[in-house]
């Protein structure tokens, strides 16, 4: 059954897929979806495959999924199928050229041609494609292809759109190209739906569904996927069969350590910007040793609020720089300096896993070349 209201959010309630299995036999494909999207939302959906996600994406794009039972509202996405851009671009491509093809999509909504020629030279443009616009497919990469793709569902600047792997083939800087594209249609007010196997991709504080035998496990924002409530030492994502990603897994370890504070870091940016918290034993040691070395230091034992030497501490003394001579001996040190010690030798961190938040070109100046698919994360010269 299909709602009729087109203003309200997007909404699955107790939705069951069934398909036909090989001997002819009905089959679940997903059972008991109950989803709400609102109009302007990032979501992501993760799971393994199998796991229901593709059926999930075309639910809610309006596309065909096999036998569905239960409620369908359409609200903000309204009658007409969403945007929807598959992992293969063969499957979904009509035009003889990217421009033919946007010409083709632009034409499928009705725009007049001079606007829709200037809105495919624009997404023509973002994708990358200006010059290989007129080029037949045969001479064009499958990553050039996936990009037209990409494009034509870009251009007509949907409601909603469903990016399903779409980047599973791609470069980084394909997908950075991609994900900006996104960006733009939601800061427009589109919703964009994420399906991904690369759990590097996710971003702290957005939204993520993960599946499971189509079922949905969990439903919340993607720093509690990683790490699950603070305190609860349990990561919802383990529990949906997924693997966390490498900086996730470190974050976890140094978390139940308690040499890392919560919220735990998710971006290259918060990794970048996190603290390890000292051993206290070892604190005190090196204090008691520079007492001996410098006993003309007399260094400041400093308590919450206290001012010394004109430089209020903050209520946590431990994480104080308590003396200018003692720079080596700082409360709290970098992850990076961590990464260092614990990896001596090695000038930079090795993440096959971090995908998009990757900060410099590709094997920039200097920089260790790595094999075909790893990205290096630089942490420090």
């Amino acid at each position: 059954m299909n709602g009729e209201n087109h203003e309200g959010p997007l909404r699955l309630v107790d939705v069951s897929v069934y398909g036909t299995g090989e001997a002819g036999e009905t089959r679940p494909i997903a059972l008991g979806l109950n989803l709400t999207v609102h109009k302007g939302e990032w979501l992501y959906v993760v799971g393994a495959n199998g796991s229901g996600k593709s059926t999930l994406g075309r639910l809610v794009a309006g596309l065909s999924a096999g036998e569905v039972r239960g409620t369908v509202e359409r609200g903000f996405a309204g009658f007409y199928p969403a945007a929807y851009v598959m992992q293969q671009p063969d499957a979904q491509l009509f035009g003889q050229t990217p421009r033919e093809e946007l010409a083709f999509a632009l034409e499928w909504l009705g725009l007049p041609q001079e606007e829709a020629e200037r809105k495919a030279e624009r997404a023509l443009h973002f994708a990358g494609l200006s010059e290989a616009a007129d080029l037949p497919w045969s001479r064009l990469s499958g990553g050039q292809r996936q990009m037209a793709a990409i494009a034509a569902a870009y251009a007509g600047e949907p409601d909603l759109i469903v990016f399903d792997e779409a980047t599973s083939m791609l470069d980084d800087a394909a997908r950075r190209r991609v994900r900006a594209m996104a960006g733009q249609l939601e800061a427009r007010g589109a919703v964009v739906i994420w399906i991904t196997q690369r759990l590097d991709e996710l971003e702290p504080d957005r939204r993520v569904i993960a599946l499971s035998g189509g079922r949905i496990r969990y439903d919340g924002n993607v720093r509690n996927f990683f790490y699950g409530e603070p305190g609860s030492g349990v990561s919802p994502c383990a529990e949906c069969g997924l693997r966390l990603p490498y900086l996730a897994r470190l974050a976890l370890e140094l978390g139940r350590a308690g040499k890392l504070a919560h919220p735990l870091p998710v971006s290259l940016e918060e990794w970048q910007a996190a603290k390890l918290r000292p051993d206290p034993a070892k604190a005190h040691s090196e204090r008691e040793h520079l007492r001996k070395e410098h006993p003309e230091a007399h260094p400041i034992e400093a308590h919450p609020g206290e001012v010394h030497q004109g430089k209020r501490h903050t209520k946590e003394a431990h994480l104080i720089e308590v003396h200018p001579s003692e720079s080596h001996l700082r409360g709290t040190r970098s992850v990076e300096a961590f990464l260092r010690e614990t990896h001596p030798g090695e000038a930079q961190m090795r993440d096959t896993d971090m995908g998009e938040a990757h900060p410099k070109e590709a094997n920039p100046k200097g920089a260790r070349p790595g094999k075909a698919g790893e990205r290096r994360v630089e942490i420090g010269p």
